[in-house]
């Protein structure tokens, strides 16, 4: 189907073509009815043409080009123009009386109003760009493009994420910014606002890997590094419930089980990775030196600011606090605070430490793992019920040596359950 758009103008009245319609046989004396005056208005594909209502008419007879009469009683006609030919068309309109009505009155003149019809050029697609990155020797990553023509600006995403607006044709990235992981910057080119020629381009891609580079870490740190077993005094469980619900229990009857534990060094000179506390076996919480309340540096587990991993929907996956109420048997994830809990350096166990929820409710952290914030808490376990070492843990250093992880990419475990019956306490 062809698409047009109307240029309309007016025309002389004078200038009509009568209709073809009944004889007017009415006596001498009577009176023609006024002449319509007659537009027409453009409403997308189609037109739109309107008259004054006439005095006395009964029903109105028009045509577009002196073709067959069509007659109404109403004193609009909407048209489409995928029914009309390229170029010129004039509609006329004729104002009748009533049949009851000829000796007194008779048909008018033809008003018309004349436009033309010219077809509408689909606007054309810019090309779309060529993305590259490449290294800039100075800790970032280039995303370039090549310049589109008739292109006023570009808008880029970064791994499906927002999309920023530049008239410039490259973007960089620091990679300490960024996830160890592959990602991919999409780009599309967009014309002048309003233009009518030219439509955004498709998305052009590019992806490009980031491999961090594992540093020594900090004198402080270095004592730190190895290989321990952890012993702790309980668990959190976590599994589902009748109603599908995940739903996390703390578990103080005892832990059996040493865990195996590796502290080893990180992309940060700051911070150490611990390997083995969390369920999620592929990845590593983020821990540091933290004064402790009577100023001993200890060396404390991270949480709400180190991203581990990030989920399905590209939020990031961080380490928090896992909580128990004593008085009512709760167990709540927090968030927003700066570290789990502190490991002693000369006992290397646990100090547990008390928070509190808006509502003035005690807490006392029991364990530390890793989950996502997107309005509510993702769950990220692949297998049910899961444990997580708890209650006081027990550093015991097995070697002053230590076996680097393989994977340290930020990917998605698994897809979250349906619902969590637990919330976040701030």
């Amino acid at each position: 189907m062809n698409y047009f758009y109307l240029r309309l103008f007016a025309v002389s009245a004078a200038a009509a073509v009568a209709l073809s319609c009944q004889e007017q046989n009415g006596p001498a004396e009577a009176v023609a009815l006024a002449t319509p005056e007659v537009s027409a208005t453009v409403n997308g594909d189609n037109v739109t043409v309107s008259w004054t209502e006439i005095p006395n008419a009964a029903t109105y007879s028009w045509n577009i080009d002196s073709n067959a009469a069509r007659t109404t009683d109403q004193t609009s006609v909407t048209v489409s123009t995928s029914d009309l030919a390229e170029g010129e068309h004039t509609v006329y309109v004729i104002a009748n009386p009533a049949l009851d009505a000829a000796d007194q009155y008779t048909a008018s003149q033809p008003g018309s109003y004349t436009f033309t019809v010219t077809a509408q050029v689909e606007p054309q697609r810019l090309e779309t760009p060529e993305v590259t990155a490449n290294p800039d020797g100075k800790g970032g990553v280039v995303v370039s493009w090549s310049s589109i023509e008739h292109a006023a600006s570009y808008i880029y995403s970064l791994d499906s994420g927002e999309w920023e607006t530049t008239t410039e044709t490259s973007v960089t990235y620091q990679t300490s910014d960024l996830t160890a992981t592959t990602h991919t910057v999409s780009v599309i080119a967009q014309p002048e606002e309003g233009s009518a020629e030219y439509r955004e381009s498709l998305p052009g891609e590019c992806s490009f890997t980031v491999q961090h580079e594992v540093v020594e870490p900090v004198e402080e740190l270095r004592s730190w590094l190895g290989t321990y077993t952890v012993g702790c005094t309980a668990r959190v469980v976590v599994d589902y419930n009748s109603n599908d619900q995940i739903v996390f229990e703390f578990d103080k009857t005892g832990y059996a089980d040493e865990i195996p534990v590796t502290i080893q060094p990180s992309t940060n000179e700051n911070y150490v990775w611990i390997s083995g506390l969390s369920p999620l076996s592929e990845y590593s919480l983020w821990a540091t030196i933290i004064e402790s309340e009577d100023g001993k540096p200890c060396l404390g587990i991270v949480t709400g600011d180190m991203a581990v991993a990030q989920d399905l929907n590209g939020n990031d996956m961080l380490c928090a606090p896992i909580c128990w109420n004593e008085e009512d048997d709760v167990v709540t994830i927090f968030s927003g605070t700066e570290y789990a809990f502190l490991i002693d350096p000369d006992t290397k166990t646990s100090i547990s430490r008390e928070l509190m929820s808006s509502s003035n409710v005690q807490y006392t952290v029991v364990a530390a793992d890793i989950f996502s914030f997107d309005n509510g808490v993702g769950v990220y376990y692949g297998d049910y019920p899961t444990y997580i070492p708890a209650g006081t843990l027990t550093f015991t250093k097995t070697s002053t040596s230590y076996a680097a992880q393989d994977s340290k990419v930020m990917t998605v475990v698994k897809a979250a359950p349906t619902s969590m019956s637990s919330t976040v306490t701030k």
